[in-house]
């Protein structure tokens, strides 16, 4: 398992959809992009600038009901991808694991103060080198996720290549040298 932090969020103009980037902690190298829907990029951005409703939401309900049965989040965990979908889990204090959307897996994670970790087989098939994405060079060739990829999958992930080579820190709300959190 490799420990992961939020690198930023942006938006994948090719795709017309939000992303995630997850960056590799120690040693980085690599980041994980994951593209995810509006609604849960909302949620996500208000976690992670720590914002609350007046109501609570799906997410503080969740981690409501955690604290009410005497359980805490302690990480996340990006476990595999198939066909272009990312799965994750939630493993709680007595290693309790729960089957999640990596959305809201990261927005959980980050009101909880939780880690957040993929297994290494998911940065091998889909992570870009990190100065690819943070510092707008040119990116090194993706390794494909398989050699199952058909003709669709195929420009998605020349798509991807092509918006990296352009991509500059800006496109993810981060500066090179802003901190993480």
């Amino acid at each position: 398992m490799i420990a992961l932090q939020l690198r930023g969020m942006g938006w994948d103009a090719a795709r017309g959809q939000p992303l995630v980037l997850l960056e590799e902690h120690d040693p980085l190298g690599r980041v994980l992009p994951i593209w995810i829907a509006e609604a849960d990029a909302t949620a996500l951005e208000q976690a992670h600038q720590g914002l609350s409703a007046i109501r609570p939401g799906t997410h503080e309900l969740i981690a409501a009901v955690l604290a009410a049965s005497g359980r805490h989040l302690t990480r996340i965990v990006i476990t595999a991808l198939h066909a272009h979908t990312y799965y994750a889990e939630l493993v709680l204090d007595d290693y309790t694991r729960v089957s999640a959307r990596p959305s809201d897996a990261l927005t959980l994670a980050l009101r909880a103060g939780a880690d957040i970790a993929a297994n290494e087989s998911v940065l091998d098939a889909a992570a870009v080198p990190a100065a690819a994405v943070l510092e707008g060079t040119a990116a090194e060739p993706l390794t494909d996720p398989g050699a199952e990829l058909g003709p669709d999958q195929q420009v998605d992930l020349d798509r991807f290549r092509e918006f990296l080579t352009s991509a500059t820190p800006e496109d993810f709300d981060v500066g090179p040298d802003e901190p993480s959190q």
